[in-house]
């Protein structure tokens, strides 16, 4: 169901430490920016074609402060590094469902986790001019 809750989803610290170490020993030759995950809304066709293009679809409970979890322990753990930065795609595009789902004109994710040609047009255009720079 569209409303059912996001549960028993934490940070993998284990998987997240030995990507901040490979990126700190790649720093040493390069400056790296870790470009965070984003919050996907996972809804399906039919839950599109069964609600409607007007729908107004929301993140399930508990789904955004799963990726503020993981935004928040990725930042601190990467702050000290010098030549590794973190940017979070959430905070940087700053997602608002349902406009940033669909409209009925034009669906902006291809699936529950990916975005459309559409969407990435759209909201690429959220990004500052200084993203490709360190």
């Amino acid at each position: 169901a569209i409303s059912a809750s996001v549960e028993g989803i934490s940070v993998d610290v284990a998987h997240i430490n030995r990507v901040i170490s490979y990126l700190s020993e790649l720093s040493e030759y390069l400056p790296v920016t870790w470009f965070g995950s984003r919050v996907e809304p996972h809804f399906t066709k039919r839950q599109i074609l069964h609600k409607g293009c007007d729908f107004n679809f929301k993140l399930r409970t508990n789904h955004q402060e799963a990726f503020d979890s993981l935004d928040k322990y990725i930042g601190t753990n990467t702050a000290a590094l010098n030549r590794v930065k973190f940017l979070s795609q959430n905070e940087v595009l700053n997602y608002q469902f349902p406009q940033d789902f669909m409209t009925c004109d034009s669906i902006l994710w291809s699936d529950g986790d990916h975005l459309s040609i559409i969407g990435e047009e759209l909201l690429g255009k959220r990004l500052p001019d200084s993203f490709l720079f360190y």
